[in-house]
């Protein structure tokens, strides 16, 4: 038992509001933590800001915790892995999450539970934060969680909605991975294997859910998560920071959005659109193995699998039906988060990227 083999005096357990107990996530813990002096976090945002780190390095502090334990989808996850490592800083919580600093110190043995199949982020080394409206990512070998435990029973209560969007967060993290500047022959291993299985399991853990299915996604959701730990994500997720933030939209949903168009323009590259560190005739032969992944033979016909894969787990695919009119769309490209965006095989300028949401009103 991780709990018994580190002897924590008091635990710091980071959580949803609700996901928690819906899950059955409290129920299945509470016996595992009644030994225990437990501070439980859980008022914050639905996204992670910066305050709410502020805020919980603050009672981590105070209350002098030294073992966290992580329960929930990727926000809570990263609330979690910002507190743990920002805690044990000399600087502010700012100076290392706008990377004025570096982290040099790691933080107290975290243990990640996601009760979502999607994030990945119990696999990965980095967090995600927003500071003043701006998506900012924190990355260090320190922020990986020590431990990690899936357990597809508590996605079994997931909505549909909640399914089909972090199913879809998933899968484009898979496909951004395949595709990112960074790729290796072991991150595209990781890819393929989780593209295989959403693209064989997301629409019945949507419609028809069962255990196998959950068990699956949960599964495909690590592998990902693997991957781009790897990798990084690239132009759909760089994309989808402002459609959540300013839009609600949700962060999987949000991602799915420009998936297609993102495809096509990255199947269609030459040496004076390619990024410094791609090789033409690799990535082009990568390029085809992942459309025999994704059981196409070309970008049309990908964007139009992709398209049905989003409609048949009920997700929207128009800009307009989501409160999003063509007046936002150059705010919503000047929000586009560089960082990622230059992990993007193609080089894309302003142009293309409003040609890709003009595409999807």
């Amino acid at each position: 038992m991780l709990l018994a083999e580190n002897k924590p005096k008091k635990i710091f357990l980071v959580t949803g509001k609700e996901s928690y107990h819906k899950s059955g996530a409290s129920i299945s813990m509470s016996p595992f933590l009644l030994d225990y002096d437990v501070i439980h976090f859980s008022e914050f945002s639905s996204i992670p800001l910066l305050q709410d780190v502020e805020r919980g390095i603050r009672i981590f502090r105070e209350e002098g915790c030294d073992l966290l334990i992580a329960v929930g989808g990727g926000s809570v996850i990263d609330i979690a892995k910002l507190v743990n490592i920002l805690a044990f800083q000399n600087g502010s919580p700012t100076d290392y999450i706008e990377q004025i600093k570096q982290i040099e110190k790691p933080g107290r043995p975290l243990i990640a539970i996601p009760t979502t199949a999607g994030s990945g982020s119990e696999a990965t080394h980095f967090a995600v934060a927003y500071v003043k409206e701006e998506k900012c990512s924190v990355a260090s070998e320190y922020i990986l969680p020590n431990y990690c435990i899936i357990d597809p029973n508590f996605t079994l209560s997931l909505s549909p909605k909640i399914t089909a969007s972090s199913g879809m967060d998933a899968l484009c993290q898979a496909i951004e991975s395949y595709w990112s500047i960074h790729s290796t022959v072991i991150s595209r291993e990781l890819s393929m294997k989780a593209i295989v299985l959403i693209l064989r399991n997301l629409v019945d853990a949507v419609n028809r859910p069962t255990r196998e299915t959950r068990l699956s996604m949960c599964e495909a959701s690590n592998l990902a998560g693997k991957a781009i730990n790897i990798t990084k994500t690239t132009a759909p997720h760089a994309m989808s920071y402002p459609l959540t933030y300013y839009f609600g939209i949700p962060h999987g949903h949000a991602v799915a959005l420009t998936l297609g168009e993102f495809l096509a323009l990255n199947g269609d590259i030459n040496k004076t659109n390619a990024a410094d560190k791609i090789v033409l005739q690799d990535y082009e032969m990568a390029f085809s193995q992942l459309l025999q992944v994704l059981g196409v033979s070309n970008t049309i016909s990908a964007k139009q699998k992709i398209s049905k894969l989003m409609k048949d787990v009920g997700l929207e695919t128009r800009l307009s039906k989501l409160n999003i009119m063509t007046e936002n769309l150059d705010m919503i490209v000047h929000k586009v988060n560089i960082e990622r965006l230059n992990n993007n095989p193609r080089i894309l300028r302003e142009d293309d990227l409003l040609e890709v949401l003009r595409t999807i009103m």
